[in-house]
């Protein structure tokens, strides 16, 4: 007897296709094993998906942790992604903003201590709720230690003042 598929009204995919989608979905479960603790904490999963997870993130051998990882895509593969994708979407975007922030920071730093006062007059108009001479000492005390060679312990401390005032802002 011959049995005949009615693959008309099924919409068919092919091989090369299944196997984008098939690594794709592989790509999700490791970017989420690979999170850290918080930021996988913050995730909503269905548990199942959740405990195979944690497990993935707590074997350390190579070969086990890749056949964990592939139950993680074979339960992922029975999900709706949607939300999933969304919540690493966000994840990845707060990523971005926090290291574009860094940048600024890094920069204006970097202009405190090549221009000076021009640079902390600029700086003031942009964060007024920081300290002047806090900001005119850190720059004078890190000018100094750069030019005697030492540790630059002030311009770690400029680089932290500033940050903890943008992310305020």
């Amino acid at each position: 007897m011959t049995h005949f598929s009615d693959s008309n009204t099924e919409e068919t995919i092919s091989k090369s296709e299944r196997k984008r989608l098939a690594h794709t979905i592989k790509a999700l479960g490791e970017e989420m094993a690979a999170l850290s603790d918080k930021d996988f904490a913050k995730l909503a999963l269905p548990s199942d998906i959740h405990d195979a997870l944690v497990q993935a993130r707590a074997i350390h051998a190579h070969g086990a942790r890749k056949r964990q990882l592939q139950y993680v895509a074979k339960l992922l593969r029975n999900t709706d992604l949607s939300l999933i994708e969304d919540q690493l979407k966000q994840h990845r975007n707060q990523s971005a903003q926090k290291t574009q922030q860094l940048h600024a920071v890094e920069i204006w730093r970097q202009q405190l201590l090549t221009e000076g006062q021009p640079a902390i007059d600029r700086l003031m108009e942009t964060l007024p709720s920081l300290d002047r001479q806090q900001i005119q000492q850190l720059v004078r005390n890190a000018q100094k230690e750069a030019q005697n060679h030492h540790s630059p312990k002030s311009a770690r401390r400029l680089f932290k003042l500033i940050a903890e005032h943008f992310t305020k802002t």
